[in-house]
C-alpha cells in the first residue's frame, strides 16, 4: 500500500500511541526519517536513532558471558543501544534507518527484539516502540533485502511515495524560497519521478532529484541570496544538489519571476500592478510564485488589497495559496473580517 507523507505522518502517530511496529519503505530523499523524526519531537517522545547497516549482531543480541556457578550457566548482556531500550522509563522509540542495508546477522538478531521484545532473559522496556525505513532494492542504494522473518515481525508494512502538495507545504513551512516552491508545483516531476517504477538512479556521482535534493538545491538559493553570491556560483551549487537539468531550468523560471512587482508595490497598488501572462507555459507557475510572496508579508490591514490583485489572476486557488501561507505564519490572521468573509465563500479551497 502506498501512502503520501500527510498519511505517513499519521500512521507513525498511530504506531507509537499503539506501541505497534512500523516499516516505511521508500526511494532514498522522499522523507522516510525526517517524519519519524519530525512526529516523535511533536508528540514528545525519545528518539532512540539506530543505522542498522553499521551496527554488529552483538548490538542487538547482547554479549555472551559465562555466569559464575554450580553449574556455571551463561547470560546474554545488553549493552549500549540495547540496554538504553531495556531501561527506557518513558515513552521512546527505537528507529532502525537503512535496515535493508544491514548484513543478514544482524536482521537475524534483531528477530527477537521484535517478536519477543526480549534478549535471553532482559526484557524490552513496554515503553518502547519499534520503527523502522528502508529504501527499495531497485534505488541501488545498497538494499540487499530483508528477511521474510523481519518483514513479518512489522506489525505494517507501506510504502511512501512523494506527494507534491503535501512537499509544498513542507517547504513553505520551512522557508524556502517562494519561487523555488512555485517552480516545484509547475514541474511536479522533480519530486515525484523517484519513485516512479521505471526510475533509473544514476550510476555517476551526482545527485538525482527527489524531495531532499530539491529542497537542498533550494536552500543554496537562500544562502547565496544572502551571502550576494551571483548565479555563476549558484548554478553549480544547484546542479551539484539536483542535477543539471533541475538547476537549469529552476535558474531560468528564477530570472523570469524577477521581473514581478515587488510585494510590496502589489499591496500598494493592488488595481494596477502587472501581473504575470497567464497564456504563457510559466504563467501559472509565476502566479503562484507571487501568491505565496504575498503570503509570508500581508497582515490584517493588507489582506483586502492582497485579495483584490489575486482575484485579476481569474482563478481563486491563487488566493487560497497566499492566505493558507499567511495562516501558517501567522495563526492570528484565521480571526480576521476579510478572512472570514473569504472563507464563507471559498470554503471548498481553504479546507
Amino acid at each position: 500500500m502506498q501512502v503520501t507523507p500527510r498519511q505517513a505522518e499519521k500512521l507513525v502517530e498511530y504506531s507509537i500511541e499503539t506501541h505497534r511496529s512500523l516499516l516505511l519503505v521508500g526511494p532514498p530523499g522522499i522523507g522516510k526519517s525526517e517524519i519519524i523524526e519530525t512526529v516523535t519531537h511533536r508528540l514528545n517522545v525519545k528518539l532512540i536513532y539506530c543505522h542498522a547497516a553499521v551496527h554488529e549482531p552483538t548490538d542487538f543480541r547482547g554479549l555472551g558471558v559465562v555466569v559464575p556457578g554450580t553449574p556455571p550457566s551463561a547470560d546474554w548482556i545488553p549493552f549500549g543501544t540495547l540496554k538504553r531500550l531495556c531501561d527506557a522509563s518513558e515513552p521512546t522509540v527505537a528507529f532502525f534507518d537503512d535496515l535493508g542495508q544491514a548484513p543478514e546477522a544482524v536482521q537475524a538478531a534483531l528477530m527477537q527484539l521484535l517478536q519477543a521484545r526480549r534478549i535471553g532473559e532482559h526484557r524490552i522496556s513496554d515503553h518502547v516502540t519499534f520503527l523502522a525505513a528502508t529504501n527499495r532494492r531497485r534505488d541501488r542504494a545498497g538494499v540487499h533485502g530483508i528477511l521474510t522473518a523481519i518483514r513479518s515481525r512489522f506489525r505494517t508494512i507501506v510504502e511512501l511515495i512523494p506527494d507534491v502538495d503535501d512537499w509544498c507545504v513542507w517547504a513553505i513551512r520551512e522557508g524556502l524560497p517562494a519561487t523555488g516552491v512555485a517552480f516545484v508545483r509547475m514541474r511536479p516531476n522533480y519530486i515525484t519521478d523517484c519513485a516512479k517504477s521505471d526510475f533509473k538512479p544514476s550510476v555517476e556521482i551526482q545527485n538525482d532529484p527527489c524531495p531532499r535534493t530539491v529542497a537542498e538545491a533550494l536552500r543554496h538559493d537562500l544562502e547565496c541570496q544572502t551571502l550576494g553570491l551571483g548565479d555563476d556560483i549558484l548554478l553549480p551549487l544547484m546542479a551539484g544538489a539536483a542535477g543539471d537539468a533541475f538547476a537549469i531550468e529552476y535558474m531560468a523560471f528564477r530570472k523570469l519571476a524577477k521581473s514581478l512587482p515587488d510585494p510590496v508595490a502589489i499591496l500598494m497598488a493592488p488595481d494596477t500592478a502587472p501581473t504575470p501572462d497567464m497564456t504563457k507555459p510559466e504563467g501559472p507557475g509565476l502566479a503562484y510564485a507571487v501568491a505565496l510572496a504575498l503570503g509570508r508579508i500581508v497582515n490584517e490591514a493588507s489582506m483586502a488589497n492582497a485579495l483584490t490583485y489575486l482575484s485579476r489572476l481569474g482563478q481563486a486557488e491563487y488566493e487560497a495559496v497566499c492566505l493558507k501561507a499567511a495562516i501558517a505564519r501567522d495563526s492570528s490572521l484565521a480571526s480576521a473580517p476579510t478572512f472570514l468573509t473569504w472563507a464563507a465563500d471559498n470554503a471548498d479551497l481553504i479546507l
